[in-house]
């Protein structure tokens, strides 16, 4: 086995080792879902020509080295020689982690630190990884003090900043990333009337915020059912339980 597919068997492991769980019952966000999916070829890009790259593969001794079962640096796919870097077990993550790629930082376009213990000065690190083309900070302790290093990322398209607690005068910052198209804010704290002013402001990036909570909604209830429909006679102290 390669490191790559011993990690894949260290996660599903921790994950109770399922025998009738199929990959589909993972939830989108699970870490052994987003670590196994990277086995699988898209269907599109069974049919279509992959992306080129001008760089070289990455060291195959360096990716062996690098791989564990708590960073998972895996290719993009069977012919590119892009990677996808991704961490897992926030309580095993430590700052160094992410400085020990900087040897495969020409090949990595992908960087997945979702939930992970970091803050701001991780992103002085990830502005090195030049060719990078998709940053996943959610639920990170990031507020966006320096966001604005990601002018180094020339090629950055994607930014998921969901759940954490940036502000709105970071987010002006990205407006300057011409190659942006998209930042995700799901449970950022930023205000309808903020993402509507980044939106005007900033047209050429979707700044995807989610379904916005609103305090004044109220929701119609399901008609009510028995709880137990088969008892149709009752006595006169008996009493009839519903549910929803």
């Amino acid at each position: 086995l390669t490191e790559t597919e011993i990690s894949l068997l260290h996660q599903w492991i921790g994950k109770g080792v399922s025998f009738d769980k199929a990959f589909r019952d993972y939830p989108a966000s699970d870490s052994f879902r987003i670590f196994a999916s990277t086995f699988l070829i898209p269907q599109d890009d069974l049919f279509s020509d992959p992306a080129t790259y001008s760089f070289k593969a990455a060291d195959p001794d360096i990716i062996s080295k690098l791989n564990n079962p708590y960073r998972g640096i895996t290719p993009k796919n069977k012919r590119s020689p892009a990677r996808l870097l991704a961490f897992y077990v926030s309580q095993q993550y430590k700052p160094e982690m992410l400085e020990e790629c900087k040897p495969i930082r020409q090949q990595v376009i992908s960087i997945n630190l979702s939930k992970m213990p970091i803050d701001d000065e991780a992103i002085k690190t990830i502005a090195l990884f030049e060719n990078l083309e998709e940053l996943i900070l959610n639920g990170t302790k990031i507020n966006g003090s320096t966001l604005h290093l990601l002018e180094a990322c020339k090629k950055l398209e994607r930014l998921s900043l969901a759940n954490t607690k940036i502000s709105f005068q970071s987010m002006e910052s990205l407006g300057k990333l011409s190659s942006l198209k998209k930042v995700y804010l799901w449970q950022s704290g930023l205000s309808q009337t903020e993402i509507n002013t980044l939106s005007k402001k900033f047209p050429k990036i979707y700044w995807d915020h989610g379904t916005m909570a609103d305090s004044s909604e109220r929701l119609k209830l399901t008609t009510p059912l028995m709880k137990n429909p088969e008892k149709t006679i009752f006595n006169g102290s008996e009493r009839m339980e519903l549910r929803h």
